[in-house]
């Protein structure tokens, strides 16, 4: 049996969406000699189109939301300036609850670094 796959068969192990359990059976399947599995060349175009498009999409939203923290960063700290409260305790304390940690703290500290030099 000859079964074709297209460009939603490709973004759905992508992206594994909800059917990509079924996906990743049929290529077992063909694995299996079971049944051949046929893509045409445009939908692999196509995919890899929205890959690069989906990829741009996040990474814009990831630039635009770290300006807002930015800005509300410096806010916090131009606010925290004029109380009488200890601005690295306040920052711990919360910095952990509102972004969590591990591997972006690179990124809060750039953030915060930036944020610093606003206000």
């Amino acid at each position: 049996m000859r079964v074709y796959g297209e460009t939603n068969f490709l973004l759905e192990l992508a992206f594994d969406q909800g059917e990509a359990r079924s996906c990743d059976q049929l290529l077992t399947l063909s694995q299996a000699g079971s049944l051949t599995f046929v893509i045409p060349a445009v939908s692999i175009f196509e995919a890899r189109q929205s890959l690069a498009r989906r990829h741009e999409e996040r990474r814009s939203t990831h630039i635009k939301v770290d300006e807002e923290l930015t800005l509300v960063l410096a806010f916090v700290l131009g606010h925290l300036d004029s109380h009488p409260v200890d601005e690295c305790c306040f920052l711990n304390r919360n910095w952990k609850d509102f972004f969590g940690s591990g591997c972006r703290r690179k990124a809060q500290s750039k953030t915060l670094q930036t944020a610093c030099k606003l206000r």
